[in-house]
């Protein structure tokens, strides 16, 4: 199970992050090679200009180490963005003028 601060730290980052740079991240996360160290891992993800995006990446990465493995880790996040995005499209509201 995540622990509740992970868990936080995860939604946060889906609610700050653009939806193509964390599929690119979930990628790079899928793909990298186990056993790999936090800083190995933050320095092999895809860049951003978002800084608030990439601390949390980086926080959530060095948090999840020893808990999830880089494919969980990106499991984890994917699931939570496509969550997010079903909400999002469901608190959608459309205004008709008559």
């Amino acid at each position: 199970m995540v622990p509740p601060a992970l868990a936080a730290d995860i939604d946060n980052l889906i609610r700050r992050a653009h939806k193509d740079w964390l599929q690119a991240v979930c990628k790079a996360l899928h793909q990298a090679p186990e056993p790999i160290d936090a800083s190995g891992l933050i320095a092999s993800l895809p860049g951003t200009h978002n800084s608030d995006a990439a601390h949390s990446l980086a926080r959530i990465v060095r948090q999840s180490q020893g808990l999830l493995s880089s494919k969980e880790l990106a499991a984890s996040i994917d699931v939570c963005a496509s969550v997010f995005a079903l909400w999002q499209r469901d608190q959608r509201v459309e205004l008709l003028w008559t």
